[in-house]
């Protein structure tokens, strides 16, 4: 009996069709990086910068401001990536971290409406660009979400949660950080409801789109 069950093993096993290994996270973060770059590049190409971009680095608090973007897209394009595999490649830490800096962000942005305004910001019209803004942050981010959402279809997410809030997260930042870099306006209650709060919307919607197309 034990015979014939070892064969029936081994018949099976010759049968099955190889199972090809998923890439290593470094591979597929190289990858999204180098492509989300090229976009982010092309796109910002196409909307220009803003005039006064030069002297806004100047100013500390935009600086820091964008520096703080720049990490949260790279923390969350490594985090999403890193959900394509059901143990989070053993790094599971990192996959909480851009939640920490989203948060810290938002801090950064409320402790500055109690500051006194930068000589150097522009103040427009409070009216102007508010629905505006959060239809562009929306559109920049359907690309670079939908190359993520494929790239996690290739690996074995079971953590949707994580991965679709992740995806939006790391695509919204960088729509947040293009935008940013073009629309003459340094109004912080301006940029905190229209440009950065609308972002935990995406990702609340990037939950849904999670469980719903990447399931195990």
């Amino acid at each position: 009996m034990t015979k014939i069950t070892e064969e029936l093993i081994t018949q099976l096993s010759n049968e099955a069709h190889p199972i090809k290994p998923i890439k290593t996270p470094a591979f597929w973060t190289g990858c999204l990086f180098f492509v989300l770059i090229i976009y982010a590049i092309i796109l910002q190409m196409n909307i220009g910068l803003r005039s006064d971009i030069a002297v806004q680095f100047v100013r500390p608090l935009f600086a820091i401001e964008i520096v703080l973007m720049v990490v949260l897209c790279l923390a969350s394009n490594v985090a999403a990536v890193l959900t394509i595999y059901p143990d989070f490649y053993q790094k599971s830490f990192l996959v909480k971290i851009p939640y920490l800096i989203f948060v810290i962000i938002l801090c950064f942005f409320i402790s500055q409406l109690f500051m006194e305004n930068d000589p150097l910001m522009l103040m427009p019209n409070a009216q102007s660009h508010k629905v505006e803004c959060l239809i562009f942050v929306a559109i920049a981010s359907i690309v670079p979400a939908v190359l993520i959402f494929i790239i996690l279809c290739r690996g074995a997410t079971i953590s949707p949660f994580y991965a679709g809030s992740l995806t939006v997260l790391s695509s919204s930042s960088l729509g947040y950080l293009i935008l940013r870099l073009q629309e003459p306006n340094d109004l912080i209650s301006h940029i905190l409801v229209w440009h950065y709060l609308p972002i935990i919307i995406f990702a609340a919607l990037g939950v849904v789109i999670g469980r719903s197309f990447l399931k195990w």
